[in-house]
């Protein structure tokens, strides 16, 4: 574990040996922890089903850091400096539903920040849901976005959701997709099952697709209108 200042980052993934075994990083050792925040932590260092690895230091998701939604998750300035030096964020990819005129991000005034107004679970296969995916999904594919904090109030639901969409269609297995998912239980134990994505799950089994991660493809291709060079761009962006 490496201590900066108020945020411990451990990074201990071994990735020599383990690209012929898709499960075998353990999600467990990419925890990051910022004073204030919770249930945070990299996305990356995961092997795909095609040999490639999700890179670490793009996207780190957790709670919020202002305290709008809850007040136990916020950042103070010490903290705030230590995760810039650390990751060096350039956006703050808000997944909350708030419209405040002259917002600044938490992370500091030189970071871009965007309300997303995101859905969770089956509210993507609403028509809101699925304009909020299109809205998403295009930033998720500009280069210029990243390294970026990724959130919502509490980093579980509708992170979970997006996060759970972006790493199908990064060709992660699903058994990796579900742990990525349950993780979250050691901030929030209500996590530890299945339970509120079993009706995204139901729902992506109407699409047409051989593996978790096609039907996913399917969906955001033909409902949402996510483009294929999007879906390449984010890839390029994301795998190494």
């Amino acid at each position: 574990m490496k201590r900066i200042g108020a945020i411990c980052l451990m990074l201990t993934v071994l990735l020599g040996g383990c690209a012929a075994t898709p499960a075998a990083p353990s999600l467990e050792e990419r925890l990051v922890t910022i004073d204030g925040a919770q249930n945070t932590r990299d996305i990356g260092g995961v092997v795909t089903l095609d040999g490639r690895t999700v890179k670490t230091g793009m996207l780190v998701r957790g709670t919020e850091l202002d305290g709008l939604g809850d007040a136990r998750f916020c950042v103070d300035e010490e903290a705030r400096d230590a995760a810039m030096e650390m990751f060096g964020f350039v956006c703050d990819f808000d997944l909350r539903a708030a419209e405040l005129d002259g917002y600044v991000s938490p992370l500091g005034d030189e970071v871009t920040h965007t309300f997303f107004a995101a859905p969770m679970y089956e509210e993507v296969f609403e028509e809101d849901g699925k304009a909020a995916l299109r809205r998403m999904f295009t930033a998720l594919a500009d280069g210029a976005n990243y390294p970026m904090y990724l959130h919502c109030t509490y980093g579980a639901d509708r992170t979970g959701t997006l996060v759970f969409l972006l790493q199908g269609v990064l060709g992660v297995s699903q058994e990796d997709m579900l742990r990525e998912y349950r993780l979250t239980a050691r901030t929030f134990p209500a996590y530890l099952t299945n339970g509120d994505l079993q009706p995204l799950l139901d729902g992506l089994s109407a699409y047409e697709g051989n593996t978790l991660g096609e039907r996913i493809e399917t969906f955001l291709r033909t409902d949402v209108g996510v483009t294929a060079e999007e879906l390449e761009s984010i890839r390029a962006v994301l795998l190494e």
